[in-house]
């Protein structure tokens, strides 16, 4: 006998996915079961709810995402190349052992996370591929990302090895091995320590990439373009002299910092983390003279937006 949905559950995935742009069946897979799916609304919807693996993964991936050009912080060219992503449209749909990226270009996507003279997300393999896309694991932490076109982000669990055509048949797509290569050992060594509520509010950063608000008037725009601006404005907002898009996340332990010039603008990204269905459960906000400090447990993070009009939008 088939099992019917459950309908708390198809009621929090309705929720989630007109936030996320997900399909209800993607949603669905992201939403915890039993009676977490009842819970308060962030809770209730599963994008932070994720196994302690996932959530190292996802705050170790923040920070690739979040160092991009002229104010990435990380020194003598230890770039990641994870953050070009954030030039493709994206769905993300966190689930609660893997983050599924959805995406019309999960090549593009996908090997900016594996491939590259920059490691993407150094410690990632590709473990499986369909037509659709990749299911690649970290090893560090043996949690998994998938990249797949599939709108209810799934792959199918074909296993490869490091001499089998993955995915694209034009491209080849290495297995890699266990242990990480010397480029990605020096990256991994540069990681600072996190505490583990500044990996909640990192991981939480990445999984509201793309959020959007129904009602159309605030956006995270997958820190690359505002969806709902005004017809006739200029798609690029003005900076204080950095590269469209630019940004650089870093600290240590409970303290860090996030500027950036470009999408989304700061008012979003406050409502994006602090909103009571699909914010961050127990961040708080604090606007001060020049940025914004976020607060979750012990951890802070000071926000500082470089685009000239943003604390007037």
């Amino acid at each position: 006998m088939t099992r019917r949905p459950n309908s708390a559950r198809q009621a929090a995935a309705r929720d989630r996915g007109r936030y996320t742009g997900e399909t209800i069946a993607a949603a669905y897979a992201g939403i915890p079961s039993g009676q977490r799916a009842k819970g308060p609304d962030s809770d209730r919807l599963g994008l932070d709810r994720c196994s302690p693996a996932q959530l190292d993964l996802r705050a170790r991936m923040a920070l690739g995402v979040f160092n991009l050009d002229s104010l990435s912080r990380f020194e003598n060219g230890l770039s990641w190349s994870a953050n070009a992503i954030t030039a493709y449209t994206l769905t993300v749909s966190p689930r609660f052992d893997e983050l599924v990226l959805i995406t019309r270009t999960p090549d593009n996507v996908a090997g900016r996370l594996v491939r590259g003279e920059a490691p993407g997300l150094p410690g990632l393999r590709v473990v499986a591929d369909d037509w659709n896309g990749v299911r690649m694991r970290d090893i560090v932490t043996g949690s998994d990302v998938v990249v797949t076109s599939d709108q209810a982000g799934r792959v199918t669990e074909t296993a490869r090895t490091s001499d089998t055509v993955f995915f694209s048949p034009d491209q080849r797509w290495s297995a890699g091995p266990q242990t990480p290569r010397p480029r990605e050992a020096e990256r991994l060594a540069t990681v600072p320590p996190m505490s583990h509520d500044t990996k909640r509010l990192l991981a939480g950063l990445l999984t509201r990439l793309n959020i959007n608000d129904p009602a159309g008037t605030w956006s995270t725009g997958n820190w690359f373009w505002d969806p709902f601006r005004p017809h006739g404005e200029p798609h690029v907002p003005r900076y204080k002299g950095h590269d469209h898009d630019s940004r650089g996340l870093w600290g240590s332990g409970d303290r860090w910092e996030l500027a950036w010039s470009g999408y989304p603008t700061g008012a979003s990204l406050i409502k994006a983390l602090t909103h009571p269905i699909i914010g961050i459960n127990g961040v708080a906000a604090l606007e001060t003279r020049d940025s914004w400090q976020l607060t979750l447990g012990t951890a802070m993070l000071e926000l500082h937006t470089l685009d000239l009009d943003a604390r007037s939008q």
